[in-house]
């Protein structure tokens, strides 16, 4: 799948962002990965819900984008292994017309081998038709919502774009600017979003994921708010911010598998003055959740932005094979937690990785490594250098 740099700019304008008209152009190097660097941060949402460290880290990015390309077309090749779920959905006959009944499942599309394993189990694969929960139509755009999930970690559901008048949206591509509403915020609680959008015969389907943090009942109303739609018209490069009112409740209920994998021992790695660790797996029927933390000098890590350097953590099992983990999402932040860091401060970067379950018993060896940027014929490439003494050993148990 491709994502041009329009994709960019309309997630920038939906966001409120500055230095994002339709007018401005955008340089070829500053092409940022849209899992990570847009879609992968955390829903729209007050600032007193979005942590420091994050902001902080969301500067980090732009300020490297040139790191960040490399990091794009990593994740967009790896999407579909993020976009997993169960399904849950109601059947309304009046509205379910709208879609073609050769698609019955946009979970069983777009989710991974785990997903669509869940989804035959649930019986998805069986429906005639793709269901729908919700419909609501504005500005001559009609969102409906089709499937939803709940199953301790993540929180999902899909949807699909049309006309009023039952058509397919003749328009490259849409992005919905999708918000939770207060009272969904305040039951989730601090979470991380995930979005993807395709098209599929002209229609415009997509999944929008959130991955929370704390316990949630088993049974809720999820109200999210579509103020605006950012708009690519088909063959063009011009875009369009549409507003309205595309709002909707679901129903969503779900079984919690969510289990936090204890050790006994830490999985720790210490060398002169780096710390490499990690901190907590997370794991549910459908994705598993790690999280790392690494600790460097500060000064080495102002030392990398300078030169356009990144961090990138190499995963690899017990034959020693390479294993491709994405999408994730990063935040940094110093140890005395100034504005301008100390000299002698450390600089903390926690990452969390979501990837599809894997086998009992599973051991990956992890080792932080320093990508540096290099030009070859006009095109940008990475090389790797493991950060001496930071490898650990980490089991994947269930």
């Amino acid at each position: 799948m491709k994502i041009d740099m329009t994709d960019y700019r309309i997630r920038k304008l939906l966001r409120g962002e500055p230095g994002s008209s339709n007018e401005a152009p955008i340089p070829e190097l500053v092409r940022a990965r849209i899992d990570e660097t847009l879609a992968a941060l955390p829903p729209l949402s007050s600032p007193s819900q979005e942590s420091d460290a994050l902001i902080r880290s969301r500067r980090r990015r732009r300020r490297t984008s040139l790191a960040a390309r490399r990091f794009r077309r990593l994740s967009i090749g790896a999407i579909a292994i993020l976009l997993s779920a169960s399904v849950w959905a109601v059947v309304k006959p009046q509205t379910v017309q709208s879609m073609k009944p050769v698609l019955t499942s946009i979970f069983g599309k777009l989710g991974s081998e785990a997903v669509k394993n869940k989804a035959k189990t649930n019986g998805s694969g069986e429906q005639a038709e793709l269901p729908v929960l919700a419909e609501t139509a504005n500005n001559g755009y009609v969102l409906q919502i089709h499937e939803a999930l709940f199953d301790g970690i993540q929180l999902s559901f899909t949807y699909s774009f049309r006309l009023a008048n039952g058509e397919p949206a003749p328009v490259q591509t849409i992005f919905p600017n999708f918000q939770l509403a207060a009272a969904s915020k305040k039951l989730l609680g601090p979470t991380y979003k995930f979005d993807n959008v395709i098209s599929w015969e002209d229609y415009k389907i997509g999944i929008v994921k959130y991955y929370v943090k704390q316990k949630l009942p088993e049974s809720f109303m999820l109200e999210v708010n579509v103020p605006t739609i950012g708009i690519q018209q088909t063959d063009s490069s011009l875009y369009d911010i549409k507003k309205g009112n595309w709002n909707f409740v679901i129903p969503v209920r779900g079984t919690d598998t969510s289990h936090t994998v204890n050790w006994g021992e830490p999985k720790l790695a210490e060398y002169d003055e780096h710390r490499f660790e990690a901190v907590r797996l997370r794991t549910s029927e459908t994705v598993y959740e790690l999280h790392l933390r690494l600790q460097i000098p500060y000064e080495l890590h102002r030392s990398l932005m300078q030169n356009s350097q990144l961090i990138q953590y190499q995963f690899k099992d017990e034959q020693g094979h390479t294993i491709a983990i994405a999408p994730s999402l990063s935040s940094g932040r110093s140890s005395d937690q100034a504005r301008t860091p100390k000299p002698d401060s450390k600089y903390i970067e926690d990452t969390w990785f979501y990837m599809d379950p894997v086998q009992d018993g599973s051991i990956y060896t992890i080792t932080p490594m320093i990508g540096t940027s290099k030009e070859t014929n006009g095109e940008t490439t990475f090389e790797y250098a493991p950060i001496a003494g930071l490898q650990i050993v980490v089991p994947m148990h269930k």
